[in-house]
């Protein structure tokens, strides 16, 4: 099986490849792509079962499948770190950061200094996750606090942890030597550059913690904006003729250079296999995964809706993709035919603003059971919640009511019934419906 799918993706790589510009083009039949629609059946039949948030299939720069929400912005969680290792391959490209450099060249330290053989750690190593700086992180999962090594135990360069240490402290490196700000250059250098329609560089958010000067940074993003991701690597870095990303730095990040867990680990690029294809991909908590497998070149998206629905729990993202990958059985047509691709999406209510009366209360600090800490912030006359994970559009639909967008449920404002529960909120059912709604009051 395996011999006759290298004979048909070399057929499939002859043909011109397909890259969307202003939005993408669907095949009208996936078995002019080579895949079996009945074996496809099956794989949407599992998707459907284990209840994901989105998943959509890339196949020479065209839509195969789009199953679920693929135009909402949902967190990326750890998947963020693949995007920096872009951003950082340019750096390296214009010469404004080396792979030898170390942190005591970059003038990199933390509010607990650091020692001499930490500050000896070079930029491959934090991009390998073996700084061996073991400091308190922002946005760290209590399971990694616990299975930290202790302090000074291993050398840099010489063992993988899973270390957001070294993540954030990236991002630290990354704008002190380009002298821009993250988010900004993501959308100015890449998103822009390759047509990613829902990202918008307000969506992300720098999270800090009190024992560390690095803050985590934390994006949302749409699964057709992580497709054309996963399309500008599969494509060595070009776009449409012209170098986004230089194809020597995606070739060495997306090679192994560290083992970890059962996978192995590039420069913020897990390398792995589908079915013996290799592999590299993008993951974050929940299972969000995007995977670029060359030799089929496919572009797989999978999410989870980890604002309301459940987490993909143990192997479900990567049984999906080997169903997926099971379906290519055939050789696709040289000329397949392609249309235009309708979106399934849940539409945003329209903003009503006779009813957008800002009560100078609202803004504040809030908490939630469900949220945690949140700030409510009025930014250029728009009205954002922004919380641990992300900040958050409300879209005014009634008097002190508001939609909150991406999170996709209602927020309503009401005062308080008593002094005591001033900036406190809870979760509640809408009358006669069965909706849920965040009820906060001040």
């Amino acid at each position: 099986m395996r011999t006759i799918l290298i004979l048909l993706t070399s057929a499939t790589l002859s043909m011109a490849q397909q890259q969307p510009t202003k939005d993408w083009k669907a095949y009208t039949d996936p078995s002019e792509a080579g895949f079996s629609t009945q074996k496809l059946a099956k794989a949407q039949f599992y998707y459907d079962s284990i209840g994901f948030g989105a998943t959509l299939i890339i196949h020479n720069g065209a839509v195969l499948a789009s199953w679920g929400e693929n135009t909402r912005r949902f967190m990326l969680a750890s998947m963020r770190k693949s995007l920096l290792s872009a951003l950082i391959g340019q750096a390296i490209d214009q010469k404004k950061l080396t792979l030898e450099s170390t942190l005591a060249e970059l003038g990199i330290d933390d509010k607990t200094p650091l020692t001499d053989s930490e500050k000896s750690a070079k930029l491959k190593d934090l991009l390998t996750t073996r700084s061996g700086v073991y400091l308190p992180s922002a946005f760290e999962f209590q399971g990694w606090k616990e299975l930290k090594p202790d302090r000074g135990s291993h050398e840099p360069g010489t063992f993988w942890y899973y270390n957001n240490w070294d993540f954030n402290a990236l991002c630290t490196i990354y704008e002190q030597a380009t002298d821009q700000k993250l988010f900004e250059s993501f959308h100015n250098r890449i998103a822009d550059q390759i047509g990613m329609q829902d990202f918008r560089s307000s969506d992300g958010i720098y999270y800090y913690e009190p024992e560390s000067m690095h803050p985590a940074y934390l994006f949302k993003m749409s699964s057709r904006d992580l497709a054309r991701f996963g399309l500008l690597y599969l494509n060595k870095g070009d776009w449409g003729g012209h170098e986004i990303l230089p194809a020597s730095w995606i070739e060495l990040s997306t090679r192994a250079h560290a083992q970890a867990y059962n996978d192995s680990y590039g420069y913020l690029w897990w390398t792995n296999s589908v079915l013996d294809f290799p592999a590299y991909s993008a993951k974050g908590a929940g299972r969000h995964t995007l995977t670029v497998i060359p030799e089929l070149d496919l572009v797989i998206v999978i999410r989870a809706n980890d604002y309301t629905g459940r987490p993909i729990k143990g192997r479900e993202n990567e049984m999906l993709e080997e169903l997926i990958v099971e379906a290519k059985t055939g050789i696709g047509a040289e000329q397949p035919s392609l249309e235009p691709i309708t979106w399934f999406e849940k539409r945003n209510p329209s903003a009503k603003t006779n009813v957008h009366k800002i009560n100078p209360i609202i803004p504040g600090d809030y908490q939630h059971p469900q949220f945690g800490n949140l700030t409510i912030e009025l930014n250029n006359s728009q009205l954002t919640l922004l919380g641990k994970p992300a900040r958050f559009n409300l879209i005014p639909i009634g008097e002190n009511q508001y939609f909150i967008e991406d999170i996709a449920i209602e927020a309503i404002f009401e005062v308080a019934p008593d002094t005591n529960t001033k900036n406190t909120s809870q979760m509640a059912v809408k009358p006669g419906s069965r909706e849920r709604v965040l009820m906060f009051y001040y």
